[in-house]
């Protein structure tokens, strides 16, 4: 059996404590009652996403009025724009990994620098710089 729990956790005095879960389900799993009730898992669970279950955390966090200043996720979510899209329009502020040839759009003005580091190897990840400076080199498109 393969499941796994999507967590919202929360520093209190500098330690983390679990506020919220959800249990990913695979669509093979789901589409298999029988596995599903012997295995404790209750008829009304239907499959979802990954990215969906996060925007299912977030936005119970959220009505809950629970006080948080960003959201981080890897790339299985990031590469969502329905979820990015979400945040956006909540105000919520975050952070995520994408494809690497993922298009970021940076508006008007405003050029996104990539910066590698030495001996960087695919997979290891990358500071992304933000500039809104005029001098800096425009990005491509």
């Amino acid at each position: 059996m393969w499941r796994r729990s999507w967590v919202i956790r929360a520093p209190a005095a500098g330690v983390r404590v679990l506020i919220d879960r959800e249990l990913y389900v695979p669509r093979s799993w789901t589409g298999d009652r029988d596995r599903c009730e012997a295995s404790g898992i209750a008829e009304d669970v239907a499959f979802a996403t990954k990215p969906e279950l996060a925007r299912k955390l977030v936005g119970r966090a959220v009505e809950l009025g629970l006080p948080f200043a960003w959201f981080a996720a890897d790339g299985a979510h990031g590469g969502n724009g329905t979820l990015r899209r979400w945040l956006a329009d909540h105000a919520i502020s975050y952070v995520v990994a994408v494809a690497c040839d993922h298009r970021v759009p940076a508006g008007a003005g405003t050029t996104i620098r990539v910066t590698l580091p030495a001996g960087w190897r695919d997979g290891e990840g990358a500071t992304v710089v933000r500039s809104d400076e005029a001098a800096s080199a425009p990005a491509s498109s």
